[in-house]
This record gives structure tokens, C-alpha cells and sequence, in this order.
């Protein structure tokens, strides 16, 4: 299957929208354009997309992971493929364009989550070079 890996541009939002619904990312679509702006001008936050025919099938999203314990770390926040087009290599080339991107940018390390509940995505990581170093819980607090 032939499709582009580029940078993401505003137009991406709607099938940006529709790819976070596949994963339950329950955010509404009226703020999401506000929400990119704000992390790729704060973050140094990064999203490239995967396209297929002109459709946004896959997109990889990260940004700088600012702790006191770790130098120059990157964290990637979402990965997510189209439901049809898994299988396919479509995540493999996500993933090499961002640590692409990220060993040029001069981060020492990059990490990530995974749901506990997201096996097949832990073994596609594993076969990346990915070590899972903890299992954690995650804490959350609305306001």
C-alpha cells in the first residue's frame, strides 16, 4: 500500500478527530484546533501524519518531556493507525519519522505510555526497541 508520511497542517483536525474516537479519546472537536496551536508553540511538540489516497490514515504525536530527572527526554503522547489500515506498516514508518526527528532535534531518549489493556500495541513497541522500565497506574483529578 502507498501512502505519504508529511507534517500535520490545521486541515488534518477533522480525521485527526476521528482517529483519537477509534482510540477513546473522548476530546471535543471544537477545541481541538486551539489545543494543537497551544502545544506545538509551547511543547515543541511534533505530529506527523500518514496519508492515503488524500485521507489522514495514521498520525504520531509527541513533544518535549520537561522533568528534573531526565536530559533532553521526548515523549511520544499518541499513536494511532485507522483501524483498516493496521498491519501495514503504516505505525513502523510513523515511528521511524519521529525518532527521525527527534535524533536530529538532539533528544537523548524518547518514551511513551501504553494502556495497560493495549497488548498488541506493547508488543509492537517491544519489537521496537522499546523497553517497558515500569507499569504504572494513572492518576486523574478533574477540576
Amino acid at each position: 500500500m502507498d501512502f505519504i508520511l508529511r507534517e500535520f497542517n490545521l486541515n488534518d483536525l477533522e480525521e485527526i478527530n476521528n482517529l483519537n474516537i477509534q482510540l477513546e479519546y473522548d476530546f471535543p472537536k471544537e477545541k481541538l484546533k486551539e489545543r494543537v496551536e497551544y502545544l506545538i508553540n509551547k511543547y515543541d511538540a511534533k505530529i506527523f501524519v500518514a496519508v492515503h489516497n488524500l485521507k489522514v490514515i495514521a498520525y504520531i504525536h509527541g513533544s518535549a518531556g520537561d522533568r528534573i530527572y531526565d536530559d533532553k527526554l521526548f515523549i511520544i503522547h499518541t499513536l494511532v493507525v485507522d483501524e483498516e489500515y493496521r498491519g501495514l506498516g503504516v505505525g513502523n514508518k510513523l515511528i521511524a519519522k519521529i525518532e527521525e526527528w527527534i535524533k536530529a532535534n538532539n533528544y537523548l531518549s524518547v518514551g511513551l505510555w501504553s494502556r495497560l489493556d493495549r497488548t498488541g500495541a506493547h508488543r509492537f513497541y517491544e519489537k521496537r526497541g522499546y523497553i517497558n522500565e515500569r507499569t504504572q497506574k494513572y492518576y486523574l483529578k478533574l477540576f
